[in-house]
C-alpha cells in the first residue's frame, strides 16, 4: 500500500513531526496489508507468518519489522474488541484491515504511549472515532463461559487477563544427558544472557522474552531446548525409571519426546508417533541437534502394531491450545468447538490406552484450560470401571527432582496456569493399568 503522508496535517507537529506522521501512516498501511494476508491465510501462528513475510521483503528495516510484529500481535490479542467494534473506529466495517491495525495500535498507545504518540494520535484520528470499551478479559464470550465453568468467574477473569497478555519470559530446558543446568547458567551468564532457574523443573531456565537464545552456541549444539516449564513437568511425570519403553502417541514436533529420551537410561526407548509428517520432520531435525542416540528414539507416522505394550504411554492430545494464548493470540480468530475437540480427544485417548502394559502408566495432557478437554475426557476413560486406577502425580514429580510438587497438583491433577505459575496453561492426569 502507498503511504498517504502527504494527506496528513503538518503544521501542528513541525517538519520532524510531519515526517513521523508519514512514517507512522506508511507503517500502518504496511501492517494492514500484512494483516489482510494473515487473515486470508487462515490466521496461522504469527511468529511463523511474520518470519515468512519479512523473508519475502528483504528491504524491510528492523524498525518496520518490530512495528509490524507489535501491531499484528495486538490485532490478534484484541480479537473480541476488534471484531465486536468495541474499539475506536468509524462506522464502516470492522473487518477493514486498516481499521483493525489502527484500532489495535490505539489500544496499545493508550496503555503504553510511545515517544511518537503525537504523530500516532494524528494518524489514528484520521482513521478512528469514539473511545474504546473493554469486554471482560478481552476474550470472546464462549471463551469466558468455558473458563468460568472450570475456574469460577472471579479466578476466570484473572486467568483471562493473564492469558491475553504477552508472556514476559520464556523457558529453556537443559539437555541433562550432556550438560548440567548450573554449568549452562555459568556459560549463558558469561555470554551476557541473564537467566534464572524455573520455579519447579530441575532442568529449566527462564529468560526475558526479548532475549533470543537461538543464535547461542548452547542452543545450536543441542544443549538447550526452548520448552515451557509446564511441558517439562509433563515429561517428568511420564518419564519411566531406568530403561523403560515409552510411547509418545501425539509427539508433534517433539519437545516432550526429546525430554523423555534424555531422561531414559541405557536400553530405554521412546517410540514417537504423529500422523503429520511435517511435524515429524521437525522432530527428526531436533533429535539430531540434541544428539539423541538412534537406538533411544524411533519416530513414525504409523501407530504401533496391535499387541505392542509400553511401560508408559503419553497422550499430549491435540486441543484448542487455549493455555498457550499468551504466545499464540492467533487462536482467538479461530472458531471454538469444544464438543468436537472433546470427541476427538476421547477417540485418541481410547486408541492410545490399548498400548499400556498391565501395571503400566497412562498420562493424558493438554495445553488447554477448558474442562471439556480435560476432566470430561478423563471421566469418559474411567467410566466407573476398575481398569484404570488414578495416580497422584506428586510422588513421581518429587522423585524426578521437581520442587514443591504439592503446589502444582490439585485433586490428583497436575495443573499449571499463567497467573499462578508463570507458565502456559496445562493439565495432566495419570492412571495405572490394574489388570494382569
Amino acid at each position: 500500500m502507498n503511504s498517504l503522508a502527504s494527506d496528513e496535517p503538518r503544521d501542528s507537529t513541525g517538519d520532524e513531526g510531519g515526517r513521523e506522521v508519514g512514517r507512522t501512516r506508511h507503517r500502518l498501511d504496511g501492517a494492514a496489508e500484512a494483516c489482510a494476508a494473515w487473515r486470508a491465510s487462515g490466521h496461522p501462528p504469527l511468529e511463523r507468518f511474520l518470519a515468512a513475510w519479512a523473508s519475502a521483503r528483504p528491504a524491510m528495516g528492523a524498525r518496520d519489522r518490530r512495528f509490524l510484529a507489535h501491531v499484528l500481535f495486538r490485532v490478534a490479542r484484541e480479537a473480541e474488541a476488534l471484531r465486536a467494534g468495541a474499539h475506536p473506529r468509524p462506522p464502516r466495517a470492522a473487518d477493514d484491515p486498516l481499521v483493525l491495525v489502527a484500532g489495535a495500535l490505539a489500544i496499545a498507545e493508550e496503555e503504553e504511549p510511545t515517544p511518537a504518540r503525537e504523530a500516532v494520535r494524528i494518524v489514528l484520528d484520521g482513521i478512528l472515532l469514539a473511545p474504546p470499551e473493554r469486554p471482560w478479559g478481552r476474550l470472546p464470550g464462549d471463551w469466558q463461559e468455558a473458563l468460568a465453568r472450570l475456574h469460577g468467574r472471579v479466578e476466570a477473569e484473572v486467568l483471562a487477563r493473564s492469558l491475553n497478555r504477552p508472556a514476559g519470559t520464556y523457558d529453556l530446558r537443559t539437555n541433562s544427558a550432556r550438560l548440567g543446568r548450573d554449568e549452562a547458567f555459568g556459560i549463558l551468564a558469561g555470554d551476557g544472557v541473564p537467566v534464572e532457574p524455573t520455579p519447579s523443573s530441575p532442568h529449566g531456565s527462564r529468560v526475558a522474552a526479548g532475549r533470543d537464545v537461538r543464535a547461542h552456541r548452547l542452543y545450536r549444539e543441542g544443549l538447550l531446548e526452548i520448552q515451557d516449564e509446564s511441558s517439562q513437568l509433563v515429561a517428568l511425570l511420564a518419564a519411566p525409571p531406568g530403561a523403560g519403553r515409552v510411547l509418545d502417541y501425539c509427539a508433534g514436533t517433539g519437545g516432550k519426546t526429546l525430554a523423555l529420551a534424555t531422561a531414559l537410561g541405557d536400553g530405554g526407548r521412546v517410540d514417537a508417533h504423529d500422523p503429520d509428517p511435517a511435524r515429524l520432520a521437525e522432530l527428526h531435525r531436533r533429535a539430531r541437534r540434541a544428539r539423541i542416540p538412534p537406538d533411544r528414539l524411533r519416530v513414525t507416522d504409523a501407530p504401533p502394531p496391535d499387541g505392542e505394550a509400553y511401560d508408559v504411554v503419553l497422550v499430549d492430545a491435540p486441543c484448542s491450545g487455549s493455555g498457550t494464548l499468551r504466545r499464540a493470540p492467533h487462536l482467538l480468530w479461530r472458531s471454538l468447538d469444544l464438543e468436537a475437540e472433546g470427541a476427538r480427544q476421547r477417540a485418541i485417548l481410547d486408541r492410545a490406552a490399548r498400548f499400556v502394559r498391565p501395571g503400566g502408566l497412562l498420562v493424558y495432557a493438554t495445553c488447554s484450560v477448558f474442562a471439556e478437554e480435560n476432566a470430561a475426557v478423563a471421566e469418559d476413560l474411567t467410566g466407573g470401571g476398575t481398569l484404570w486406577r488414578p495416580l497422584d502425580p506428586r510422588a513421581r514429580l518429587e522423585e524426578a527432582g521437581v520442587r514443591n510438587p504439592g503446589s502444582l497438583v490439585h485433586h490428583g491433577v497436575l495443573r499449571l496456569l499463567p497467573h499462578r505459575h508463570g507458565t502456559d496453561g496445562m493439565e495432566a492426569r495419570a492412571w495405572v493399568r490394574t489388570d494382569g
